[in-house]
């Protein structure tokens, strides 16, 4: 997409060892999957993710949908033993590899008469040990390139104790909401952004 465009680079990490919960224990026998997808084209979309994990206290949920032309790059690692999941995290550590519980990468590529609608939640759930606090961002496009990482560490072997991120770099016309909050940091963080592209002649 060229033209002018409104940029949004949104980096919101929490970290919950300094507000005294101690780091959660890993099961011996513990869950783990991988999703990765590689896909273009045109037609409708309409996909969702859903993950509750009491072990971890993480709740995630993230919903895609809309009908245009399509490019996705998606990669989704879990494992409730946060070592099984290592990658460069520029916005944890920029010089070596962290472990997490949770790890995705997408990179969306989307333009469309009707617009690309998406919602996503992740929640360090306080009631199963986690800190209380929650990433949400939901939006509604005609056009976008989004580039994107979340993270969730909770456990002993996670690089940051009780970590939950969301780092967005993108362009977009329509509308992109995001809240997050820290329950026990009294942080709350919110914002809501309206922006058109100017398509280039």
């Amino acid at each position: 997409m060229k033209g002018v465009a409104i940029a949004l680079v949104a980096v919101i990490y929490f970290a919950g060892l300094a507000l005294g919960n101690p780091p959660l224990k890993e099961p011996e026998q513990y869950e783990q999957f991988c999703n990765n997808l590689l896909l273009a084209g045109s037609g409708k979309i309409d996909m969702s993710t859903s993950m509750v994990d009491k072990k971890i206290a993480m709740e995630y949920f993230n919903a895609l949908s809309g009908q245009g032309l399509v490019e996705m790059d998606l990669e989704r690692d879990y494992s409730q033993v946060a070592k099984k999941v290592t990658r460069n995290i520029s916005s944890i550590n920029e010089t070596k590899p962290s472990k997490v519980n949770l790890f995705e990468r997408s990179k969306i590529t989307y333009s469309g008469l009707l617009p690309l609608i998406s919602e996503k939640y992740i929640h360090s759930k306080e009631f199963y040990g986690g800190i209380g606090a929650v990433v949400a961002e939901k939006f509604s496009v005609s056009q976008l390139e989004q580039d994107q990482e979340t993270s969730y560490g909770s456990t002993e072997t996670a690089t940051g104790a009780h970590l939950i991120g969301v780092d967005t770099k993108g362009s977009f016309n329509g509308s992109w909401q995001t809240d997050s909050a820290g329950i026990r940091s009294s942080t709350r963080i919110s914002s809501h952004i309206k922006a058109s592209l100017e398509p280039s002649r």
